[in-house]
């Protein structure tokens, strides 16, 4: 199995156990094969049996994103990249997809121009569909339980308030089930300020995943096959994100093997999940 190395190693072990790894190279390497560049291909909308995979970049120092209405459907974050270290009280960085009650609408956060971008999955289930958000200074938050076991919950905002969060590579966040409850919770250095949020929707388990790249090249491996109904998204995310050049981490679709897939960056790394 891939786990996070070095601090990240010890976490992971000790919150939940993982039901699959990415790729199949030893532990700690990382593919000689860049993942996917989104930035490439400026958009990317493809259908998987009723799931919406979309890049969407920001070029100004905010954008707003709508994503359609939630009535039908659930969206959660796939991919970020980008400088979210650089954020301040006044100017956060980062990313959220926010629901008023009638339509999903995806806020980017980029006030140095630093090429923070998301990938965002939209399901179509929506039952017991909830979002709750920890702030990093305080302790971990408990999302209200299911009524059913069959909850996932994936990350669905990540901004931060100032440096800190995010310029090491011990800095996390991520969405952690235990039992039936899950939690929000993570590690910053101290001083950082950073909102978290998840979203978590009832689906089916096929693959719950994380790999952190302490190397100089990019990690890229695949998540699960599709056979038809399989959808895949972030569920953690963490390490440096200080330079604008930084792909960040991006969970991707190949229409032509069918297979979802996880890139990580150097110095970054990664939680995900894939349900049907």
């Amino acid at each position: 199995m891939h786990l996070f190395k070095g601090i990240f190693s010890a976490l992971v072990i000790s919150s939940f156990s993982l039901a699959g790894c990415v790729g199949d190279s030893p532990e700690g390497s990382a593919s000689s094969t860049d993942g996917p560049d989104p930035a490439a291909t400026s958009t990317i909308d493809q259908a998987v049996a009723g799931t919406s995979l979309t890049w969407h970049p920001c070029s100004s120092t905010s954008c707003t994103v709508p994503l359609g209405g939630s009535a039908g459907q659930t969206c959660f974050l796939a991919g970020i990249t980008g400088t979210l270290a650089t954020g301040t009280p006044s100017a956060p960085a980062g990313v959220n997809i926010v629901d008023d009650g009638t339509n999903y609408t995806l806020y980017i956060l980029n006030p140095t121009l630093g090429n923070i971008g998301a990938m965002t999955t939209c399901i179509t289930n929506t039952a017991n569909r909830v979002t709750a958000s920890w702030f990093s200074p305080n302790g971990a938050t408990q999302i209200p339980q299911s009524p059913t076991s069959n909850r996932r919950c994936f990350l669905s905002g990540v901004i931060s308030y100032n440096w800190a969060g995010f310029s090491t590579f011990a800095s996390n966040a991520h969405v952690l089930p235990q039992g039936n409850a899950y939690y929000i919770t993570g590690a910053f250095p101290a001083g950082s300020e950073d909102s978290i949020y998840a979203t978590c929707v009832d689906a089916s388990d096929v693959g719950d995943y994380s790999y952190g790249n302490g190397s100089s090249a990019s990690f890229f491996g695949n998540l699960n096959f599709n056979p038809g109904g399989v959808a895949c998204g972030l569920t953690g995310v963490g390490g440096q994100f200080i330079v604008r050049t930084n792909p960040g981490v991006m969970v991707n679709y190949n229409s032509a093997t069918e297979y979802w897939n996880l890139s990580v960056a150097p110095s970054t790394g990664a939680w995900a999940e894939c349900v049907m």
